[in-house]
This record gives structure tokens, sequence and C-alpha cells, in this order.
């Protein structure tokens, strides 16, 4: 969008809005990790599948009470380390996976497709810190991407394709949610169809380190959505005013009127914070401002709108005043030479009356 504004005796200036839309997520991350990965590590455990109602799309819950597993290649050091038990569930469901060996399991699953906005929430359970403690998501081209929950070591290898590693508490349930989409993408460039789980308990110089896992579900959908933002900008006329900015430098006023049109599908409620690059300010949501500017000058205008979830959408645009020139009517005169005033040279004509000279005299005044 391009919104010109007419300015006397100069040319146009332009208001310019550039999207600049952000999506808040909160971070507890350590370790090697991406900025986005949402973790309840100090805050105790999510709600139960059960409690947070039917939009989110279960990948592996195990509430059948068993489960086909293979190993995963050159890893799985202790094959028969796992079960699938009742004693130790997440948010009372019937069972869970528990793995205490030198283990690494893959369930295959039906090809689920990932948006760059999956996220993907598992329970887990570090019952004893072994040396690596992640679950892994999987495509049918054997790409893998782990997520690191616990464990002694700092995986650096080429062969690891890790997107977070976080130290959380043993000895309790913790429910995380990875922003699997998104750091997929950014790692390998597309989005995949997920074909495989992959439940790590690595341990091979210690014989200590056990982990469950449990509900693990594709929450995209019941997810809070950010606000998107975008700005409306009508100015009206700049009026050059009496005082100057330094003598010699002319100084105008611009009246512009703001909209703010905001899509919010899960929230009604917003907050609107206005800041109109002067210094001013508004809490409106479709307020007006006078700039008062020199030629040359840009203000950046930003809006950022909060919803009642918290989360903040932004839009940014620029109010200019651009001195190319009065965009007004050009006159043009149109003579002749003297070769064509050859055809005047009669008797009583043009260059008989006039002189030559009167062939190159402007038709109309300039």
């Amino acid at each position: 969008m391009r919104i010109s504004l007419r300015i006397p005796g100069l040319g146009p200036g332009t208001v310019r809005p550039t999207a600049a839309l952000f999506f808040l997520w909160l971070a507890v991350c350590g370790g090697l990790t991406t900025p986005v990965a949402r973790a309840a590590a100090d805050a105790g455990a999510l709600p139960a599948a059960s409690a947070t109602g039917a939009r989110r799309v279960p990948l592996a819950d195990f509430e059948s009470g068993s489960v086909v597993l293979r190993s995963y290649p050159d890893e799985d050091q202790h094959p028969q380390s796992w079960e699938v038990q009742s004693a130790n569930t997440y948010g009372g469901s019937a069972y869970a996976l528990r793995l205490w060996g030198n283990t690494w399991k893959v369930l295959d699953l039906d090809p689920h497709p990932v948006t760059a906005a999956t996220v993907i929430e598992a329970a887990l359970f570090v019952e004893e810190i072994g040396e690596l403690q992640a679950l892994g998501f999987g495509d049918d081209s054997g790409t893998v991407l782990f997520y690191c929950v616990a464990g002694t070591q700092l995986v650096l290898s080429d062969r690891w394709n890790v997107a977070q590693q976080g130290f959380f508490p043993a000895g309790g349930w913790q429910a995380y949610r990875f922003p699997l989409g998104q750091d997929w993408f950014d790692t390998w460039g597309y989005l995949p169809e997920l074909t495989q789980l992959v439940f790590v308990n690595d341990r091979d110089a210690t014989p200590r380190g056990a982990t469950l896992f449990d509900e693990i579900h594709d929450v995209t959908d019941e997810l809070p959505i950010a606000p998107r933002v975008e700005i409306q900008a009508h100015p009206g006329d700049a009026v050059r005013l009496a005082r100057e900015a330094a003598p010699g430098v002319a100084l105008y006023r611009v009246e512009v009127q703001f909209q703010s049109l905001v899509d919010d599908p899960d929230s009604d409620a917003h907050a609107y914070h206005w800041d109109f690059g002067d210094g001013a300010t508004s809490g409106l949501a479709h307020p007006s401002h006078a700039f008062t500017a020199t030629a040359d000058y840009t203000f950046t205008v930003a809006l950022d709108v909060t919803d009642d979830t918290g989360l903040i959408g932004r839009d940014t645009c620029q109010v200019a005043v651009d001195p190319a020139g009065h965009a007004g009517e050009i006159t043009i005169n149109f003579t002749g030479d003297a070769f064509m005033g050859r055809s005047y040279d009669q008797p009583g004509g043009l260059i008989d009356t006039h002189g030559v000279e009167y062939l190159w005299e402007p038709t109309r005044a300039i």
C-alpha cells in the first residue's frame, strides 16, 4: 500500500506501511536451544489432555496398554529395557511408556502433516538423570529432530539435529511444548509429514538413567493466536507554517488519521499502543496525529496490539515528506525552424511581417 501526501510547493510524500507481525512465545530453555521453545519447567505440569478440549490431535498416548516399537539404528543397546506401565502416568492417564536401559525406541505413525505453526506437546518424567534423555520427531527420509530435555551430556555431534537441550527438575512430570514446524523449517527448509517418534534414554557409560513418556499431542489448534495487525493511514493536506525550522528551512504540519485493522479469532478485547515516532503516543484504536516536519524528514509509526491472552501483534508504517517538486501542469511550446519558415517567406507573410526571429517566439506565455 502506498499513500501520497499532496503538499503545496513540494512533490508527493508517502506513508509506507511495512508489515512486521511478531508472535511472542514464552521461552524457558538452556544449553543448545532455539528461542521459541516453550516448556512448563518452573510452573509445573500443564493440564492433562482431557482438560484442554478436543482440539489437540493425539500422536501417542499408550492408553491401549500395549505398543509396537522398533530399535533406532545403531543406538538401541538394550532393546528389551522398556515397558508400558500404569504405576506412574501423566494427568491421570492409564499408561505411560518407560525406558530404563541404554534404549532408543521408534514408534511408527500414520503420516501427520506439519505446518509452520505446528506445536507438539509431550509429557516426560525424568526418573533418574542419565547421559541423554530426549524425544525425536522424524519423517520418511530418515531425518529426525531431537528435543533433549535432560542428561549429563551436551550434544554437539553433526549427526544430531538438536533444537533444544535444557535441564529441568527430575522426579516429576513436565509438559513440554515444542515449536516443531518452525524448528524443522529453520533447520532443513521444508515442512515434513511426521511418520515416527523416537524415544531416547541414553546411558552409554553410566548405569543410571530412566525416562517416562506420555500424552504426545499436536496442540497447534488450541493455542492462543496473536492478533494480526494492519495500519491504515489517511493523510490530510500538509500546511506550510509561518515559522521556519531554521532560516530558509520550511516547516510543514501534516494531519494523519490512523486506523487499526485487527484480526484475532480468539480474543475480543485489545489494548492499543501507538508510537508516532516524534515522542507522542496514543492508546486509542483509531487516533489522529499531527506531524510537524521539514522536507525529507521521515517518521516511523508503530502500533502494538495486545490481546487478552497477552499475545502481541505489531505493524509499522512511515510518514515522510519528499521535496520532489510540484506535480502540476507543464506548458510546452512547439516552434518551427528556418527551413519550415521558408513557406511563410511570402510578401505579407510571417517573416515579411514580423521578421525571422518570430519563428522562435513562444506561442503561449510560460
